[in-house]
């Protein structure tokens, strides 16, 4: 008999497995290196909540199609579990990659301080609570999630509400800020995990934190800050197939630093932008990653002032273009509890479109899969379409969203234009500034998350494109100066 294991979990250090023997689904636990098929009550009541957090809902909302192999498929949403299903149902080795790409949660989190094996790639993961405790979910890629509603028949205790989060906590939001800062101090110096180069660069984020107070849980995070610990590695990262410099893994409460033995041998960006990973608590499960990345980018940026640059810099307008819409505070409320909710609430109230909310969300949430896969592979021409088709329903949406908040077009809106529509940007700003008169870049200046020294939005900078060097401001586009006078037109 050679049954296939199509899921796993651990909980309370027992790995528990679901294995599909022709249309028989059945599950067991190890347990001194036997399987064991008979379950307690408590166990059935785990597997049970496992599989009704994965289990299709069947409220779907259809996202964007995607071309693969020749065959282009809807990508669909399932709104209860956050699971991308696609349409036709693929053939096996296309599932395979499908679900790799789409549903392959990309959370770093660990359970009980080991990785369940993945061998090939063969698995994909899911992160879920069960009952108060994090859990990841590994989904043989090849097999097609509907089939979960046959094994879910099978259990029939009662459901549990897992899929509980962190709520913001008032507990130190009145007390004065020096004294808070002496708590916060106090908590990073009697850490002992850390070094003193670590505890050098925590404490240089205390007053980042408590002047952000208003949407960081200061609870949890200085909770967080008393048993911090950072991990080096000499080897590189490539878990996604994607190199990254540190990763942050909450539920071990530790920081991973990639080809470096200390933090003196980080770039000073990658310390700053892995340490406020650490000023978010995890919403609801499921977060959009493309958010996630994005917002912490943006305000590593802003409140020290060091860029942060990394994969995610090559799609952070579309964030900013976002805040610009709707606003900073849900975002600041975003960085404080990754809940994706805040941000369709926010969009909704401009729309009233829930569903097209998420729709646009997860469509940015499916750009960085695409893109990522597009980076390693340049020369894939299915994959330059995907990319591509994203981004103009991206960029439809964007005007829609702005039309519908500002009464006006977006294309008189130059910053925006900067974000969102390069080509246009460079026309107008040869048209109306006479901008390539010498050779020269652009840059956004505007703050999100800190406050803007001037009304700056964007600054003309001289270029020398052969020695690579940067020279003289040219000029500067405020923000009153930001819109289309009504008589121009491109051309």
């Amino acid at each position: 008999m050679n049954n296939k294991i199509v899921l796993k979990f651990e909980y309370d250090n027992i790995c528990y497995y679901v294995e599909k023997d022709n249309n028989l689904l059945r599950c067991y636990y190890n347990k001194d290196g036997k399987k064991n098929y008979s379950l307690t009550k408590k166990q059935l009541s785990i597997l049970n909540s496992v599989i009704n957090t994965i289990k299709p809902s069947k409220d779907y909302l259809k996202i964007t199609k995607y071309k693969y192999n020749n065959t282009v498929y809807d990508i669909i949403l399932d709104k209860k579990t956050n699971l991308y299903l696609f349409y036709p149902i693929p053939k096996r080795e296309d599932l395979i990659k499908l679900n790799y790409i789409f549903n392959n949660q990309e959370d770093y989190v660990s359970v009980n301080n080991n990785k369940l094996p993945n061998k090939q790639n063969s698995f994909f993961k899911r992160i879920t609570k069960i009952f108060n405790k994090k859990v990841i979910i590994y989904i043989e890629c090849s097999f097609i999630i509907f089939e979960l509603a046959v094994l879910g028949d099978h259990y029939k205790e009662k459901e549990h509400d897992d899929n509980t989060y962190y709520e913001v906590v008032e507990k130190y939001y009145d007390t004065d800020d020096s004294y808070l800062k002496d708590i916060i101090v106090n908590s990073i110096n009697e850490n002992p995990n850390i070094k003193d180069e670590e505890k050098k660069a925590l404490l240089s984020f205390v007053d980042i934190i408590v002047d952000n107070k208003d949407f960081i849980n200061l609870e949890v995070v200085n909770d967080r800050l008393k048993t911090l610990r950072f991990e080096y590695v000499l080897e590189q990262n490539s878990e996604n197939g994607i190199a990254t410099d540190g990763a942050y893994y909450p539920d071990e409460n530790k920081i991973v630093f990639y080809e470096a033995s200390n933090i003196s041998e980080v770039e000073q960006n990658v310390v700053n932008h892995e340490i406020c990973h650490v000023f978010t608590v995890r919403g609801l499960l499921g977060g959009n990653t493309f958010l996630v990345e994005t917002v912490n980018t943006i305000f590593n940026s802003d409140v020290t002032g060091i860029e942060d640059v990394n994969l995610y810099t090559r799609y952070l307008d579309y964030t900013k273009a976002l805040m610009e819409i709707i606003g900073v505070e849900p975002f600041k409320k975003y960085k404080g509890i990754s809940d994706i909710t805040i941000i369709i609430d926010a969009i909704s109230e401009i729309t009233n479109d829930r569903d097209g909310a998420m729709r646009f969300l997860n469509t940015l949430d499916i750009y960085k899969k695409v893109y990522e896969q597009y980076i390693r592979d340049l020369d894939n021409e299915e994959l330059k379409e995907n990319k591509k088709n994203l981004e103009n329903e991206l960029y439809e949406y964007f005007c829609e969203l702005y039309r519908a908040k500002y009464n006006t077009e977006m294309y008189n809106d130059i910053l925006m234009m900067y974000y969102l529509n390069r080509q246009s940007f460079n026309i107008i700003a040869d048209e109306l500034f006479n901008a390539y008169e010498n050779p020269c870049v652009f840059r956004a200046t505007k703050k999100y998350f800190a406050e803007n020294e001037n009304d700056t939005v964007i600054k003309c900078i001289y270029y020398n494109i052969f020695t690579d060097e940067y020279g003289e401001e040219l000029f500067t586009i405020g923000n009153d100066e930001r819109y289309l006078p009504e008589d121009f037109a491109l051309g």
